[in-house]
């Protein structure tokens, strides 16, 4: 059993993808908590969301995940568009 806590912060591209590859041919369990959507997408086969103060068991990549959630879906979006709008706001110097 592999717990990893925010494996990519730190890592470059090759690094990165030495990594997803390592996980993508490890024959055990692997727990990833990470803000990397990418490398969830590449890594995980089962994802365990916290929605409502419960545990949440999805089968399927990050996209998978993301379809099926559509309370989760809406809050990524929001948070897209609101980004979206800060940087288009931003002055030009």
């Amino acid at each position: 059993l592999l717990i990893l806590d925010e494996p990519t912060n730190h890592l470059d591209i090759p690094a990165k993808q030495m990594l997803e590859e390592a996980l993508q041919n490890f024959q055990g369990s692997v727990v990833v908590i990470s803000h990397d959507r990418y490398f969830i997408s590449k890594v995980a086969t089962t994802i365990v969301a916290i929605e409502d103060k419960k545990l949440v068991k999805y089968s399927g990549d990050y996209k998978l995940y993301m379809d099926k959630s559509t309370h989760v879906k809406e809050k990524v979006e929001a948070r897209y568009v609101k980004g979206v709008d800060r940087i288009r706001a931003a002055p030009i110097v």
